[in-house]
């Protein structure tokens, strides 16, 4: 399999492990994988009137660091400004957070996931 199509397909698994996280603390699903030229939203959940932009991230190993250490400076600012436009395009007032989600799955198929609110404060 070509190596962009691995990460698609395991970028994919990613959002649907975190969505599924979050719809069973209550969170209500808005959106997956929303785009726009400046970067992408991996995934976007509301709950307690607070609209949360999640960036999701997936390892296999470690051999890189951890999935949330690829949240880089780089990365948030890309991030921050396709928040950026998603608010202007909805019109949405009300308070946001910009949160990431670590996932790990070792080589058994267990897989371990980190929360991480507010991240890049």
């Amino acid at each position: 399999m070509p190596r962009d199509a691995h990460r698609q397909r395991t970028g994919r698994r990613g959002e649907t492990i975190a969505t599924a996280f979050f719809e069973s603390q209550g969170f209500r699903i808005l959106e997956r994988n929303w785009r726009t030229r400046g970067g992408e939203i991996d995934v976007i959940v509301e709950k307690d009137g607070v609209r949360h932009f999640v960036e999701v991230k997936m390892r296999r190993s470690r051999a890189y660091g951890f999935p949330e250490e690829a949240v880089t400076r780089q990365k948030m600012v890309h991030f921050q400004r396709a928040v950026e436009v998603y608010l202007l395009r909805t019109g949405y007032l009300g308070s946001v957070q910009l949160d990431a989600f670590a996932i790990e799955e070792a080589s058994d198929g267990t897989v371990t996931y980190r929360w991480i609110p507010r991240i890049g404060e």
